[in-house]
């Protein structure tokens, strides 16, 4: 990946790809527990800053929604840590697996950077290896990993919206990270699952 003052040159080069896409969320039914008299919130976008995440630095980082382009890739992603525990242990030794709900969301109109293409990457100085690289380890010693540093890079430039790149967790799986601060009117994430669930919330 380029240092942060060559990525914003390089990001300058890079034409926004225009998206529109139904997405997919998981969310833990365990956070879906409606305190009284407040909304439920299952586009909750801050969680990303105070643990950090991909494209997310701790604590300092901008707002970001993680979603999926697929109910499957959402699960895996959200369920990881859970299935990785579980995966070597005998099917009658397994402990139950969380309960997960996955809702779909309608993707409105935005620019984004679409990491799945070779020519981007190459314009950024960066490899499918590193985009899926542990950026825990970095965090963890009190530094940005790469991508995380491509993350602010790309919201302080502002002319993306969005990362798309390949899933870590589910091979062949795409996701995107969404700058919500960033987004405003037409674009827009919507999810209505009132028929089933009862949930329902639009970004911004």
């Amino acid at each position: 990946m380029l240092p942060p003052p060559a990525l914003r040159t390089a990001l300058a080069r890079i034409p926004p790809r225009e998206y529109r896409t139904r997405l997919f969320r998981a969310v833990n039914l365990k956070y879906l527990k409606k305190p009284r008299g407040k909304p439920l919130i299952p586009l909750f976008d801050q969680a990303s800053v105070s643990t950090g995440a991909r494209f997310t630095p701790q604590n300092t980082g901008p707002r970001t929604l993680y979603l999926a382009e697929d109910p499957a890739t959402a699960y895996y992603e959200a369920n990881w840590e859970e299935l990785r525990r579980t995966q070597d242990q005998p099917h009658t030794a397994r402990p139950p697996v969380t309960a997960i709900l996955c809702v779909g969301a309608e993707f409105g109109l935005m620019p984004i950077l679409d990491l799945t293409l070779p020519e981007v990457r190459a314009v950024l100085g960066t490899t499918l290896t590193e985009i899926q690289g542990i950026w825990v380890s970095y965090q963890a010693q009190g530094v940005l990993s790469p991508t995380q540093s491509l993350g602010q890079e790309v919201f302080n430039h502002a002319l993306y919206h969005a990362i798309r790149y390949p899933s870590v967790r589910n091979p062949g799986g795409i996701c995107l990270a969404v700058f919500t601060q960033l987004l405003a009117h037409p674009e827009r994430i919507t999810l209505d699952d009132s028929a089933h669930s009862g949930l329902q919330q639009t970004i911004p």
